[in-house]
Parts: structure tokens; C-alpha cells; sequence
């Protein structure tokens, strides 16, 4: 077994322990999510239906953004790293380019965070009716 392989099989999914069968390990060392995990997310990302009427309604003023919902007057706020996901999405990319682009614009401490982080806006915005 090679060195690589020893250290990436010492590496655990940010999310091992959520499933009922413990998770693989992750392909890359420098992203903490098995391919499991990967594609669960790939398949939110693929589900999101972002209405035009929130597509349309995205603000940014300064470092802060606003997505208004004209059906209902409800007006949610971004930070940063929120705005970042949603472009992301919108834009097509799948899990791997998005975790890779927010290591890539951000000083990321963690992309264990990062990986979760993802996970909790998508739930956030199916939550909140917005995909």
C-alpha cells in the first residue's frame, strides 16, 4: 500500500456517522467527503429548482446580500459564503467545483466546515421554500 493511500485511509467523511453504514474513504485528502456523500449532494444540488422570481432577485450591496421574494415579500439576507453557494448553484456547478472554488476565494480553515456549510445552506434554502 502506498503512502497516499495509508494517509487517505486514515481520513474520514465529514459526514461518517450519518448513514447507517460507515462511509468510505474520501478520494482526495484535501476534500473530506467520500464519493457516497458526493454524489448525495450532487443530487440536491441537481433537485434545486431555484424559481426566476429568486434567480431575479438576488441584491448585493456592498459585502452583504439579499435575496427578495417578490411572491411574498419575505426578504433573507447572505453572508459571504451563503451568496458564494448560491451563485455556485445557479451556475450549474456540481459539489467537487464548488468545494474546490470556496478553497480556492476564501481563506478556508477547514473543509470539513466548508463540506458541512454546504450541506446546511442546501437544507436551508429547501427549508425556506426558496429551491
Amino acid at each position: 500500500m502506498s503512502k497516499k493511500n495509508k494517509v487517505l485511509d486514515q481520513i474520514r467523511c465529514v459526514f461518517d456517522g450519518d448513514a447507517a453504514e460507515a462511509c468510505p474513504p474520501p478520494e482526495k485528502e484535501e476534500l473530506p467527503v467520500c464519493i457516497n456523500h458526493i454524489r448525495k449532494l450532487n443530487d440536491e444540488i441537481d433537485q434545486m429548482n431555484i424559481p426566476d422570481h429568486i434567480r431575479e432577485s438576488i441584491l448585493k450591496r456592498g459585502s452583504d446580500s439579499f435575496i427578495f421574494n417578490r411572491q411574498n415579500g419575505t426578504v433573507y439576507s447572505l453572508n459571504a459564503t451563503g451568496a458564494f453557494f448560491l451563485r455556485e448553484i445557479i451556475s450549474g456547478k456540481d459539489t467537487r467545483a464548488i468545494l474546490d472554488n470556496v478553497r480556492r476565494d476564501f481563506e478556508v480553515d477547514s473543509m470539513r466546515d466548508a463540506a458541512k456549510d454546504l450541506h446546511s445552506f442546501l437544507n436551508e434554502l429547501q427549508k425556506i421554500d426558496l429551491a
